[in-house]
């Protein structure tokens, strides 16, 4: 998910709540600050690399989880991918998340 492009692949960071303010202006106009209003997620962590094979897995399953606590999430539900480690981290060692966005009643957003 995110703003930007065209649907695309989008890159994004957490800037520290201290930092509020004093972000610096992006050099390269391709990059733009987009302050995200709260909202509350669904989370599960893997470890491994982020393949597409792997992200449907793991969406899959956090769907399970999510129906099974009584979450009303459309199949074809958008999902955000974050990746926390360095390239050369061992597989093994590696935190990610798969992220699905719900709304306030307990309904994934479509």
């Amino acid at each position: 998910g995110g703003g930007g492009g065209g649907g695309g692949e989008v890159m994004s960071f957490v800037i520290p709540k201290a930092m509020e303010g004093k972000v610096p202006s992006p050099r390269d106009e391709s990059v733009e600050i987009v302050v995200m209003p709260p909202a509350r997620y669904a989370v599960r962590e893997f470890a491994g690399f982020v393949t597409d094979k792997e992200v449907a897995f793991q969406k899959k399953e956090l769907l399970k989880n999510l129906q099974a606590e009584g979450y009303s999430v459309p199949e074809d539900c958008a999902v955000t991918v974050a990746q926390y480690n360095p390239p050369y981290t061992l597989p093994t060692s590696r935190r990610n998340e798969i992220m699905i966005k719900l709304e306030e009643e307990g309904v994934a957003e479509a």
